[in-house]
């Protein structure tokens, strides 16, 4: 899955995934939410008792796994001797935007 293309317009093939976050960039974006979340503190739009909760200590990327499909015919993939055919699923948990994510969850259900 990662390793998947797609053709742009002029017909050059690009990667779909840009590959492994550098530390940098994801301490970067890290610092980006924990600024964003001081704002809405100082604004009033976030109570300082959530702080903790809206991001972790230190930047964490979401983990990519494949779930199998289930309506895949044993016929088509066993075969070729691969695996059965995957479903992307990106899992955000422990990840640096997690706790906003849940925080602005709860609040749009109000």
């Amino acid at each position: 899955m990662l390793n998947d293309t797609y053709l742009n317009n002029d017909n050059v093939s690009h990667s779909l995934y840009e590959g492994d976050v550098s530390h940098e960039t994801l301490k970067l974006h890290w610092q980006m939410i924990k600024e964003v979340v001081e704002k809405g503190v100082q604004l009033g739009y976030v109570h300082k008792k959530y702080v903790p909760f809206l991001y972790p200590e230190s930047p964490k990327t979401g983990q990519l796994y494949g779930l199998v499909k289930d309506d895949s015919s044993k016929d088509k993939w066993s075969k070729s001797g691969k695996i059965p055919p995957l479903i992307p699923v990106v899992s955000m948990s422990g990840a640096s935007t997690e706790g906003l994510s849940h925080w602005v969850d709860m609040r749009s259900k109000k």
